[in-house]
């Protein structure tokens, strides 16, 4: 079973690219690329995505060769992946289906 594990965070950092890299289409209710409080976060957004997409990548390896450190490495990530969710916050953000939304649209 080590292997389901380590193998969804390696997706769910490359979800982290495929979500807040591209630029967002105009139709969606999430946009990435904004944030209500700070504006403009685009290139801020993207460091953040690429850190927490290779912190989770690095933990799902780790996983799956049965590394000891890998719980320092979905830790990181996943704070990671928390501020990038604060910093492009909108209320349904938190249950994570706008961010779906605009990756499937």
């Amino acid at each position: 079973m080590r292997w389901i594990g380590g193998l969804f965070l390696i997706a769910h950092g490359l979800l982290h690219i495929a979500v807040w890299v591209p630029p967002s289409p105009a139709n969606v209710p999430f946009d990435t690329s904004r944030s209500p409080i700070f504006g403009n976060v685009r290139g801020i957004a993207i460091s953040l995505s690429v850190l927490a997409a290779l912190l989770f990548v690095a933990a799902g390896i780790a996983v799956l060769t049965q590394a000891a450190w890998w719980p320092i490495a979905a830790i990181a990530a996943a704070a990671t992946s928390a501020l990038l969710i604060l910093l492009t916050f909108s209320p349904g953000s938190w249950l994570g289906w706008p961010s779906m939304s605009s990756f499937w649209c």
